[in-house]
């Protein structure tokens, strides 16, 4: 039987063309952090574009500017006065260890008076044991925090860098919404036909999860703050972080974030 290769091409069409896009997005994995960024910059301000354009008369092109100047302004004043009392709060954590440990051998302490029957259990507790292990995660912490430092660039470079991306494409919109459009009537038709609907339905419905749990993130975050600071713990700006970034992951994140305070 000749092996042809047109007919070959139409029995796996599905396959190929899924498999290229694949492979596509293999090869463009170091540049996964700042698509992905892109794409939620854009699913996040578009809405609030829309909404702005339906209800006044400024024009689209005010809004985006003025709604991404508003939120560059946004980053660099968290930039300005968050990141330096994080930084100092993570340095007073490491810094901290002995009172640490103080609160450790005191707490077993009043456990050992209130309930005499675990006493043999809390006497496994020994100070030099406590002392072997907070020295241990002292010196994992240092290199953890040298080494957020260093990421800390990478990140904010990588969040600029979104930021002009989806500032263009949002301007644009329209004409690279016509451009792509047109690979229907193109070469690559056979891959229009085939990707198009089911990525946009994929991007929309991760678009709308995303956007859900980010107000979930910022509504536990903030009450979090409040309550933080009514009990009057120390440290509230790291441990808010470490709240906020741990409410995007779905139920199980809620209790990671309150382990630290």
């Amino acid at each position: 039987m000749e092996f042809r290769l047109d007919q070959f091409y139409r029995i796996n069409r599905r396959a190929l063309i899924w498999a290229a896009i694949l492979y596509l997005l293999y090869i463009m994995r170091d540049f996964f952090a700042i698509v992905f960024l892109t794409f939620l910059l854009v699913s996040f301000t578009l809405p609030v574009i829309d909404y702005f354009q339906r209800r006044t008369r400024i024009p689209r092109t005010a809004i985006i500017v003025a709604l991404y100047a508003l939120i560059l302004a946004g980053l660099i004043g968290w930039g300005y006065y968050v990141i330096p009392h994080i930084v100092k709060e993570a340095t007073s954590v490491a810094s901290e260890l002995e009172n640490i440990q103080q609160a450790v051998l005191g707490m077993r302490d009043k456990f050992s008076a209130q309930y005499p029957g675990l006493t043999p259990f809390f006497e496994k507790f020994q100070k030099e044991d406590l002392e072997k292990v907070l020295s241990q995660l002292s010196g994992e912490i240092r290199p953890i925090l040298q080494k957020s430092a260093k990421l800390a660039f990478t990140a904010v470079s990588t969040v600029f860098l979104s930021l002009l991306f989806s500032f263009l494409i949002v301007l644009d919109l329209s004409r690279l919404t016509q451009e792509l459009k047109r690979l229907e009537q193109s070469r690559l038709h056979d891959f229009y036909r085939e990707s198009a609907e089911p990525v946009v339905r994929f991007a929309t419905v991760l678009a709308r999860a995303f956007r859900a749990q980010a107000m979930i993130a910022v509504t536990n975050t903030v009450l979090t703050l409040i309550g933080f600071w009514i009990l009057g713990l120390k440290n509230i700006m790291l441990l808010s972080t470490i709240v906020f970034f741990f409410s995007f992951i779905p139920v199980l994140g809620v209790f990671i974030s309150t382990t630290p305070a």
